[in-house]
């Protein structure tokens, strides 16, 4: 294990806690949240679950079968939700075409074909296939987002010029390959980039602090 990251995510935890995700009660409702980039019991994600059951959606079929401006509807608690509303009607169309409808089968696909699988996908990005990897499928898949790029570069972890895939290699040759253990490593690294490594850095009180390079965060040259 890399000892920078062994470090961080020492020092998070110890700061934060231990951070687990609520299971989503089935792999239809897991695949939603994973979509929205939602914990299953956050209250966005728990209100599109509940509209979602009130109009008797409970599988990819259903998404399907329902228009975009109902779809819009049940997501809008989650925000962004035309942009989301057509992701998830596409995954949904992909899950019928691709697996029979079946979410379950889809998500135990091998981890690299379904990456792929999913990549190929219009408006499906590394972050979210990633997302649906890690917190649907349960996959050693680590989420490369905002957050993760700001805190790992400005600490000098990795360059500035790296992409997602590359910092994506970084973390999981870093860690354990455990997909709770990355999971858990992600939503501290969120912690820290919404308390405070946002666009202007907040480093008093960031339990990295003292693990910046001499001369405070860096910036790209």
């Amino acid at each position: 294990m890399h000892a920078s990251l062994q470090t961080v995510r020492d020092r998070l935890t110890a700061n934060y806690g231990r951070r687990r995700r609520n299971a989503a009660p089935d792999g239809f409702a897991a695949l939603v949240c994973a979509l929205l980039g939602e914990d299953a019991a956050s209250p966005r994600a728990a209100q599109v679950l509940e509209n979602l059951q009130a109009a008797g959606v409970a599988d990819a079929r259903g998404l399907c079968e329902a228009s975009l401006e109902e779809l819009i509807e049940w997501i809008e608690p989650a925000g962004n939700a035309r942009k989301r509303a057509e992701r998830l009607r596409r995954l949904a169309r992909f899950v019928v075409e691709r697996y029979a409808g079946d979410v379950q089968t889809m998500l135990a696909a091998g981890a690299e074909t379904l990456r792929g699988e999913l990549l190929g996908l219009s408006g499906i990005g590394a972050e979210t296939a990633d997302s649906i990897l890690l917190f649907a499928a349960g996959r050693p898949s680590f989420i490369v987002d905002l957050a993760v790029h700001r805190v790992l570069k400005r600490h000098g972890w990795i360059e500035f010029d790296a992409d997602g895939e590359s910092i994506k290699e970084y973390v999981e040759s870093g860690l354990d390959r455990d997909a709770e253990r990355l999971a858990e490593f992600h939503d501290l690294l969120a912690l820290v980039g919404r308390e405070h490594c946002r666009k202007t850095p907040v480093c008093e009180g960031c339990p990295l602090e003292e693990l910046l390079p001499e001369g405070g965060p860096l910036e790209p040259e």
